[in-house]
């Protein structure tokens, strides 16, 4: 068994092709990195999606370029394709420049998406919404605002603060941009309450877990005083 695994290591093939897939596995864990974390949304997942298809039609082994190419579009049809081409567009650093000219992608169908949204999110027509796009599009007031420069990279900022002057597409955009893509943050607090509530402690009744509870709390901030006192 020994020599088996000392002759496979030694093959120079053996290097080459952890290289090889590397260069496969790489797209995938960077965008999982980027995805796990609490702050993703919309337009992260179709950035990441892009650079799998990109990386995808890179690769120079033809069969897995057509495996992935299928798995990919199949897996693009699954999904609600208008809300994340949304959050590309509604997001103020991209809008629709990054997309290659297609009847699909013009601005009258994305307001159809636009009031679809609004109406099944909100519950009510809009009124001002085509006005607000169009000032969108052409950089009309308030969008051509220099001091709007600072906040094009947080864009859930950018439209709390144009919520004033754009009240129905502000809405809209704050709304889709509070959309969180993932439950990482759920998944790490129940992670830290396992450590807490082990196996010997699951006999424990509910109010004494809460009594636990306060009784840890109640010391963290004798500490926190006293440390306060020292200091001071």
């Amino acid at each position: 068994m020994a020599s088996k695994i000392i002759s496979i290591i030694d093959n120079s093939d053996f290097w080459m092709n952890l290289v090889e897939l590397e260069k496969i596995l790489y797209p995938y864990c960077a965008a999982l990195n980027l995805l796990q974390k609490d702050k993703a949304r919309l337009y992260d997942v179709l950035h990441s999606f892009g650079y799998f298809m990109q990386c995808t039609l890179e690769c120079d082994d033809e069969n897995y370029k057509e495996m992935m190419t299928r798995r990919l579009e199949r897996r693009w049809k699954t999904w609600e394709q208008p809300l994340l081409i949304l959050s590309f567009f509604l997001h103020p650093s991209y809008k629709l420049q990054f997309f290659a000219s297609n009847p699909k992608l013009s601005h009258i169908n994305l307001n159809k998406w636009v009031q679809y949204y609004y109406i099944k999110w909100f519950g009510k027509n809009p009124t001002s919404m085509i006005r607000e796009l169009l000032a969108y599009k052409e950089k009309f007031f308030p969008f051509n605002e220099s001091s709007l420069l600072e906040l094009e990279k947080t864009p859930l900022d950018y439209w709390s603060f144009l919520s004033d002057s754009t009240p129905e597409l502000s809405q809209l955009a704050t709304k889709l941009f509070s959309i969180c893509v993932n439950s990482a943050s759920c998944e790490r607090l129940f992670s830290s309450m396992g450590f807490l509530h082990t196996k010997r402690w699951n006999k424990l009744n509910v109010s004494y877990l809460i009594f636990y509870v306060i009784y840890i709390l109640l010391l963290i901030i004798c500490y926190y005083n006293l440390l306060i006192s020292i200091l001071i």
